[in-house]
């Protein structure tokens, strides 16, 4: 089984699991920040937005040779908050609309994560430290893809991931061991 989670946003991420469907395990996992591009308006401000053929060109390259294999989804489920500003919110959105839209194509069921669900779960609120300390305890090997405080979104998606394999798309009597 493949599980792809991603952390909208522009300095989202997306986390590619594969997973041993006997006593299900990772076994690898492969970490992208999410692609984006800068666009320079007429008036000479700059924006950053997601890269929908780049983010496309990803998710193709992680799904082309696993036809009958099970493909999962989990995609944080953002929502706007009354605090941020609204160009923020605008941004958030148009990132959520690029991503339903890139994955639109494939047919597959996306899982909405809430996000209060997932961090809740795993112990996680607000701080991006922590995030990135649990991601490293349970997935050692993936040390070198969330070494610096920068990879905290990557971590997210792969703590995303991680909530999903075992509340998902698993029902805990078929893991072998929970979360300490």
């Amino acid at each position: 089984m493949l599980i792809l989670a991603i952390d909208p946003g522009v300095t989202g991420a997306v986390a590619s699991m594969d997973v041993r469907e006997v006593n299900p395990v990772v076994e690898s996992v492969r970490l992208f920040d999410m692609p984006s591009v800068e666009t320079t308006y007429s008036t000479g401000r700059k924006k950053h937005s997601i890269s929908a053929p780049r983010l496309l060109s990803l998710i193709r390259s992680e799904i082309i040779n696993r036809a009958g294999e099970d493909v999962r989804i989990v995609v944080e489920d953002v929502r706007p908050m009354g605090k941020l500003p609204a160009n923020a919110i605008a941004s958030l959105m148009h990132s959520r609309g690029v991503i339903e839209g890139v994955l639109a194509g494939w047919s597959y069921e996306i899982t909405w994560a809430d996000p209060y669900s997932w961090k809740s779960w795993l112990g996680l609120r607000r701080d991006k430290a922590k995030s990135l300390h649990v991601a490293r305890r349970l997935y050692p090997a993936a040390m070198p893809l969330i070494s610096r405080v920068c990879d905290h979104n990557r971590a997210e998606a792969l703590l995303m991931g991680h909530w999903a394999l075992r509340n998902v798309f698993y029902s805990p009597a078929d893991l072998l061991v929970e979360p300490a």
